[in-house]
């Protein structure tokens, strides 16, 4: 590299004035190139970026050059224009450096911009990490292993039971923020209206029995613990969990909404206090066959103004309308029908539904779109934790899901039980 005159070295000079300017001078190519030579490296990365750079340094260095003009004709002190040129040439350098710099980002500037207004995100990725430190240990030797062994294989994740078809799917779910919801409940009395109301007499009131009825929201939940292994080991262990518990929270949740006793707690469930149907009806008698007696019900529904939606049976009941024969001769009294779009037994237009929560001989049919209505104070949460008992010296996770809903029985009479023939002669 070409030596540069930082200060300019007159002949009219002393020979102590020419000795110290050299040693300034010296000093200062010194610095200049040890800067130089730091930039080179990022000049063979930087191309074009680098021209830019090496452009606005020799400006600076154009002003530099300047500045020292000016300063000799100024006759500052040399220890003035030493302290200043040193102040400039580490401006220089500093401002070329940082270009580079700029243009040649490491791996830890890349984590910083990428974590650049993530704070909340970070922030919930630590708090739902297990609480506790965790340290990850190079396994030394064999650990004891034989030889030759293997790890074991796990086999594809089966499910528990559950049922096919929920109360929600039939009941429309509405959100809620409160933790009671306080609704009018109407019943409709004989003669809600006269048909002819004659001239200058009095009008008929539009009679219903109306009561203020209270439902409070009630909390559902459960939790079950599994081993540390089954979620470290077991490919889609979380995901698996995710989906499993929900449905067992919906299975607990069906029979707090057929069968809730209405205790502290506790929902009142709509088959708890629905209103049994008597026979006979119609021409339908304590004797019919099961197909008979729901279809009665179905028609009990109707008279009220409401359409059944559903009914829902046990699974033996279920088969026995699958089966279903003539009494003595064996043949089927009615042909099977089921819906093409969603596969459901249909009599008449009422899909029939199965669920374990009905012991045979129940049958419960309504209005489930109109008459009823489930609030739901936020989404069913799902949590993981190691700080239960004794988890954390047992390697154990504990698993809470929950819920907080409220029933809502708007009619009453959109709902009616059917004792159904729990054996067929």
């Amino acid at each position: 590299m070409a030596t540069k005159s930082f200060i300019q070295i007159n002949d009219t000079d002393t020979v102590e004035v020419k000795a110290s300017k050299n040693l300034l001078n010296e000093a200062f190519n010194a610095l200049d190139k040890q800067t130089q030579d730091s930039l080179e490296g990022m000049r063979k990365a930087s191309g074009d970026a680098l021209e830019a750079a090496t452009k606005k340094s020799g400006l600076l260095e154009e002003q530099l050059t300047k500045f020292k003009e000016q300063a000799e004709i100024e006759g500052k002190s040399y220890s003035d224009q030493i302290t200043e040129l040193k102040e400039a040439l580490t401006a220089l350098n500093k401002n070329k450096v940082t270009e580079e710099a700029k243009r040649q980002k490491g791996f830890g500037d890349s984590i910083l911009e990428a974590l650049d207004g993530k704070e909340t995100e970070v922030k919930s990725f630590l708090q739902n990490k297990n609480s506790g430190y965790q340290a990850q240990l190079k396994a030394v030797g064999n650990m004891g292993i034989t030889t030759g062994a293997v790890a074991p294989q796990y086999a594809p994740i089966v499910g528990p039971a559950h049922e096919i078809d929920h109360a929600r799917n039939f009941i429309p779910v509405s959100p809620t923020i409160s933790n009671l919801i306080r609704y009018v409940q109407f019943t409709a009395k004989d003669g809600l209206i006269a048909p002819v109301v004659g001239l200058g007499t009095l009008k008929p009131q539009i009679d219903y029995n109306e009561v203020v009825v209270d439902a409070p929201v009630v909390k559902i939940a459960g939790w079950i613990n599994v081993a540390d292994e089954f979620l470290e080991d077991i490919v889609g262990a979380s995901s698996f969990l995710s989906q499993e518990l929900p449905m067992a929270l919906y299975d607990a949740e069906d029979l707090e909404i057929f069968k809730g006793s209405g205790a502290t707690g506790h929902l009142l469930g709509l088959y708890t206090q629905a209103s049994a149907l008597t026979f006979p009806y119609a021409t339908v008698v304590t004797g019919s066959n099961d197909i008979d007696k729901l279809a009665a019900a179905m028609t009990f529904v109707r008279r009220r103004k409401r359409v059944a939606t559903a009914a829902w049976v046990s699974p033996e009941d279920y088969l026995a309308i699958l089966i279903n024969k003539a009494s003595g001769s064996g043949e089927y009294t009615y042909p099977v029908r089921f819906n093409d779009n969603t596969n459901m037994l249909m009599i008449g237009a009422m899909p029939v539904l199965q669920h374990t929560v009905f012991d045979p001989g129940q049958g419960f049919v309504g209005d489930f779109a109109r008459g009823a209505r489930i609030f739901q104070k936020a989404d069913a949460t799902l949590r993981f934790s190691t700080e239960n008992v004794d988890n954390f010296v047992k390697n154990v996770t504990t698993v809470l899901i929950e819920e907080r809903i409220a029933l809502a029985d708007f009619y009453p009479e959109s709902f009616v039980k059917v004792t159904l023939n729990a054996t067929y002669s």
